[in-house]
């Protein structure tokens, strides 16, 4: 199954599943995108911490999927708590998933991530990928390319592990039969749907019951806290238009640093090795040596001693030549005696080594050329001015490091000797950082008792090689709530669509018991603006009804003698009314193989992701987790 974790993505599925992870990605805040202290933490899983900060950033988000309803769906303080955790334990989760893909040490290469990148909709422009596109989009949900790069690798990472286990599950005969029954089975009868619009209380709240809500259920009403931080930041980006580089500068440098422009000598040469070994003492090679060095100097040929004498066998038929040699590759003595040969066909003195004795004649000398300045200008050019923005960059933080010691109140007189401008975030609340403050290093400094207590600027934040920022708190707005003032409206709105919703719910009871003792209901639904509907032969695929209310059909009880008849409340507070005259399934013995496939493929797919969440919530069961927050721990 391993080899199916490391398969590349591809396929119509993989493009959904990576759309849908997307979508969940930018607005739900999924991911380890800021680091605080252990005081800030809300949980740990083994020891990783979910910071406050991202919790709070997936509420908001998973909470925003709701739109209007949410106060309608999670009314109480309990339901509000109870949704709380649940995000939490979506992190919970992901967090382990990530540690487990970590463990497995998978990986996403990174022309997979940019091909995945750039096929995304979201960031192209007339049906093309484009840069600035992405930058705003990632700007706008408060996320660097780094950090979208790092979570996206870790989604792509889960879908492949999603794939493998779909990939590998399979259906058995009398599972997709039973499948194909219930994708295929048929419902008749009616329904009516009634509205909490039509039961609306005809008096407004006391406020007596105004200030119970707002006390039972102020987290609704919660302002987290807000900073706006002034700054400032030296970026290398910045400082390029400030270096100048003159021509004398580039020829002085190239005068510095020929070196670096001359090619490498390359050196041909023949040896005659004396081994020194177990058999051969230093003394016996040393005497053959020099008995070979006479036999040289009496006129020999080198190559025929070096096919007579030499213990390097990969060379002495070759008369003791070696590939060409650049300096600094071979054994110290040996690379010294060879790059004083001056002139070919000379032969050095005896030569030792770490392998030996040996004679060496140099053959050929090619290489070690000087290319012309004008040819290497350019990247001398690069070189002098990165060097000078390295200087300049350096210059700028000692300049903030002496100037913001001696004032740390205040970051004009700082601005002024660096030559710098103070710029601001504006107000932001803490889950959805602005500008620099969406870099971890700054809220954690941001966030010390130094900088946010006592006012003070933070010390130099280094947000890369050439990236750094001085920051302090302008202003600073505790977490609190919405006076009530504020919010009675909305607080009126919600008593009476509570009020609605429980009158519906005994209105639809009354109907309920009615329609079960063989009224007709007719006139009475007609008063409240609904009516019966009718439906026949529907499947759970049906484009109609709507999917709330088809779902609610196929999870009601089954007619047998007599009609099904029941009745439920919905998520968005109306009752249903469900009247089943005809159920049927289909025969599945009659199906043929070919007929049978889709089923049993959309069953193993099915399956698989089963498998898959079954094997997440494995990991988080596995997984040592602590809840700083105990408010947010599971009931027990």
């Amino acid at each position: 199954m391993m080899d199916r974790f490391r398969e590349g993505m591809n396929g119509p599925l993989a493009w959904v599943l990576l759309a849908l992870v997307f979508i969940a990605f930018v607005f739900t805040g999924v991911g380890n995108f800021f680091v605080s202290g252990d005081a800030d933490a809300v949980a740990k899983v083994d020891g990783e911490k979910i910071t406050r900060m991202e919790f709070e950033q997936a509420y908001q988000r998973a909470r925003a999927r709701y739109g209007e309803m949410y106060n309608q769906i999670f009314n109480t303080e309990e339901k509000e708590q109870d949704f709380r955790r649940s995000v939490l334990q979506n992190l919970i989760a992901t967090t382990a998933l990530n540690q487990s893909i970590n463990d497995l040490n998978l990986r996403i290469s990174p022309a997979t991530l940019r091909d995945q990148i750039q096929s995304m909709e979201a960031f192209q422009r007339d049906g093309k990928y484009d840069e600035a596109t992405l930058e705003m989009v990632l700007m706008q949900n408060g996320f660097t390319k780094e950090r979208f790069r790092a979570q996206l690798e870790k989604d792509l990472l889960s879908m492949q592990m999603l794939r493998g286990l779909s990939d590998t599950a399979f259906a058995l005969p009398n599972e997709a039969k039973r499948f194909y029954r219930l994708q295929n089975e048929t419902l008749s009868g009616r329904f009516a749907r009634l509205a909490p619009t039509s039961f609306m209380p005809s008096e407004a709240p006391t406020v007596a019951e105004i200030e119970q809500y707002y006390n039972e259920n102020l987290a609704q009403f919660a302002v987290p806290e807000q900073f706006n931080l002034a700054y400032l930041e030296i970026d290398g980006e910045a400082l390029k238009p400030q270096i100048s580089v003159t021509e004398d500068e580039l020829k002085a440098y190239y005068e510095s640093n020929k070196e670096q422009y001359t090619g490498a000598e390359r050196r041909t040469v023949a040896h005659i090795l004396f081994a020194v070994d177990d058999d051969t003492s230093d003394a016996e090679a040393k005497a053959a040596a020099e008995k070979a060095q006479a036999e040289l100097q009496a006129g020999a040929s080198f190559a025929e001693l070096a096919q007579q004498y030499s213990d390097d066998i990969a060379s002495k038929e070759q008369g003791g030549q070696l590939e060409p040699i650049e300096k600094g590759f071979q054994d110290p003595a040996f690379d010294d005696a060879v790059f004083a040969l001056s002139a070919p066909e000379q032969v050095s003195e005896l030569v030792r080594s770490e392998f030996g004795y040996h004679l060496i004649k140099l053959i050929s000398v090619s290489g070690g050329d000087v290319q012309a300045f004008d040819d290497v200008k350019a990247a001398i050019e690069e070189s002098v001015r990165t060097t000078k923005l390295y200087d300049l960059f350096a210059e700028k933080q000692n300049i903030l490091n002496e100037k913001g010691f001696e004032t740390p109140d205040s970051l004009q007189e700082v601005a002024a000797a660096a030559g710098l401008e103070v710029k601001e975030t504006g107000l932001f609340p803490r889950t959805s950082p602005l500008s620099i403050a969406r870099e971890p290093s700054v809220m954690e400094a941001v966030t010390t008792d130094e900088v946010l207590q006592q006012r003070r600027n933070s010390a130099l934040i280094q947000l890369s090689e050439l990236r750094a920022v001085m920051v302090r708190v302008k202003d600073y707005q505790a977490a609190s709530h919405k006076p009530l003032a504020d919010v009675q409206a909305q607080i009126t709105t919600a008593i009476n669509d509570r009020k609605a919703q429980k009158n519906v719910a005994d209105f639809g009871a009354e109907l309920l018991s009615k329609v079960q003792a063989g009224e007709d209901v007719g006139a009475l639904l007609a008063e409240k603006n609904s009516n019966w509907q009718s439906f026949e032969q529907i499947t759970r695929q049906a484009a109609a009804p709507e999917p709330m209310v088809r779902q609610q059909l196929f999870e009601a009880a089954r007619p047998e003698e007599k009609a099904s008849i029941s009745g439920t409340t919905l998520t968005d507070g109306s009752y249903l009314l469900v009247e089943l005259t005809a159920a049927s399934l289909p025969d599945a013995d009659a199906l043929s193989e070919e007929q049978w496939q889709p089923n049993k493929d959309q069953l193993a797919r099915f399956s698989g992701e089963a498998e898959y969440m079954a094997y997440v919530e494995s990991l988080k069961k596995r997984a040592k987790v602590t809840y700083v927050d105990e408010s947010l721990a599971p009931k027990s």
